[in-house]
Formats: structure tokens, C-alpha cells, sequence
């Protein structure tokens, strides 16, 4: 407790991940550049905000053309995983 979610669950990855690096950005997402988010190979969000999931999921599908997404979610102690991928429109 007293520390940013961000911190926490960067040095518990880190802890638990030999060799990864985890960079906690404690700031408003909606801030940064879309260039910020296209560096990284992978995101890990722990958001709270309604607004601040929306526009993390525009900016997931917006790199979907060359990436897959991972999507978590959990209520408590009971979640799902699934990955997107952006699928090429069926022609007949």
C-alpha cells in the first residue's frame, strides 16, 4: 500500500520474470503519443478508468494489422484471456 499500482506490479513481473524489464508509467494513457505506445512489443494495463480502456483499446486495434493483442480481464478471482486478431473481410 501507498505505492502506485504501476510500481507494484512492475517489480512483482520483474520478480517473478527473470531477465524482464518493466518500465511503470504513473500518468493519464490519454496523454501520451500513439509513436509512445508503438515502441513496445507488449502492453500491460491495470486501468481503473472506463475512458482511459477505450481509448487503450483504439489504440490495441490500431496496431492490430501487423500485431496480435492479449486481453485480460478478471472480476475478483474468476477472468478470461482471449486474443484478437484483425480478421480480412470474407469476399464472395
Amino acid at each position: 500500500m501507498g505505492k502506485p499500482k504501476a510500481e507494484v506490479a512492475a517489480e512483482r513481473v520483474m520478480a517473478r520474470v527473470a531477465g524482464v524489464a518493466v518500465t511503470p508509467h504513473f500518468c493519464r494513457i490519454e496523454d501520451k503519443l500513439l509513436d509512445f505506445y508503438a515502441q513496445f512489443h507488449v502492453i500491460i494495463l491495470g486501468l481503473d478508468s472506463l475512458e482511459a480502456r477505450r481509448f487503450m483499446n483504439q489504440v490495441a486495434c490500431s496496431f492490430l494489422g501487423a500485431r496480435q493483442a492479449l486481453r485480460g480481464v478478471h472480476a475478483g478471482r474468476v477472468g478470461y484471456t482471449e486474443v484478437a486478431a484483425r480478421r480480412r473481410p470474407l469476399l464472395f
